[in-house]
């Protein structure tokens, strides 16, 4: 049997709720040739129940047996993928009818590996919160930069790509390896970084998903965890890629900006966050390689 050419991917943990949306996006896509990979990772909800009610043909269902967390569940996932091409939507987001076809084309014409695109920022009701990604402009401004340049400014402002927005060639992740467990809830900026370090990204300025702030787990977490997982993303990238000079000071001026946050701590008297901003300090100042 011949294998599809694109692999849609969809996690899904206990995303009963929206997971019938999701899916359906993905059948009413314009092109047709690809394989529906559903893994759930041990929900304790009915959403594996859900799953299977649909019997589309190109939907293939599997169950962990336990639960093997986010970037576990994303890599089973792209284990059990079969096309040349890969995509994964998140169990909450939803897919524009052309948004395959389109980033498909991109890669099929064009020297590059990956590409991403704008999305439509909605509410728990489908309502539109913002028109673009938050960080759209940034993403245009590096569109047709360097793969350098595209990795500087993630790496020293802030990501730019917008998960599920984005289209892989397989043979990326043969290069790159998998997703890791580096960077807390920001690995995926480590892996954007891992990735841009090797291959440029193409940005599209059309809106081709629908990213939902519902029960995405972005919503638990606060202005000082982010810091503090950006951080470890970006410190992990410059251990593992030996980066030194302006990648290492970086680190160090973060260290400044956590040893404020510890002293602050004392303040609000949370013992538990003046302890975690005292270990970001540490972290920026030992020793990285060169």
């Amino acid at each position: 049997m011949e294998k599809p050419k694109v692999s849609i991917l969809i996690p899904v943990c206990n995303g009963e709720k929206y997971i019938g949306a999701a899916i359906e996006s993905v059948l009413s896509q314009s092109y047709r040739d690809f394989e529906l990979i559903i893994v759930d990772d041990n929900s304790n909800d009915n959403s594996f129940e859900l799953i299977t009610i649909y019997k589309d043909q190109r939907i293939k269902n599997y169950r962990n047996d336990r639960n093997l967390g986010m970037a576990g569940n994303w890599n089973r996932c792209i284990e059990l993928a079969n096309g040349k091409y890969i995509t994964m939507l998140h169990q909450d987001d939803i897919m524009l009818p052309n948004n395959v076809d389109c980033k498909l084309n991109i890669l099929q014409k064009n020297n590059y590996k990956w590409v991403a695109s704008d999305c439509l920022q909605i509410g728990e009701m489908g309502e539109t919160i913002h028109e673009h990604w938050f960080r759209h402009s940034i993403a245009m401004k590096v569109k047709n930069k360097s793969k350098k340049k595209q990795f500087n400014e993630m790496f020293f402002n802030s990501n730019f790509l917008c998960f599920p927005t984005i289209f892989w060639a397989r043979e990326l992740f043969n290069e790159a390896g998998m997703f890791e467990e580096k960077g807390g809830y920001c690995l995926d900026v480590y892996m954007w970084l891992k990735l841009l370090h090797k291959e440029r990204i193409y940005y599209i300025p059309e809106q081709l998903i629908k990213y939902r702030w519902a029960i995405n787990a972005s919503k638990l977490y606060d202005d000082d965890d982010w810091f503090y997982d950006n951080f470890l993303a970006r410190r992990e990238i410059v251990n593992d890629l030996r980066l030194g000079g302006i990648y290492k000071l970086y680190l160090k001026r973060k260290g400044i900006v956590f040893l404020v946050k510890y002293l602050a701590s004392f303040r609000g008297r949370d013992k538990k966050k003046g302890l975690k901003m005292l270990n970001g300090f540490k972290m920026a100042f030992k020793a990285t390689p060169a």
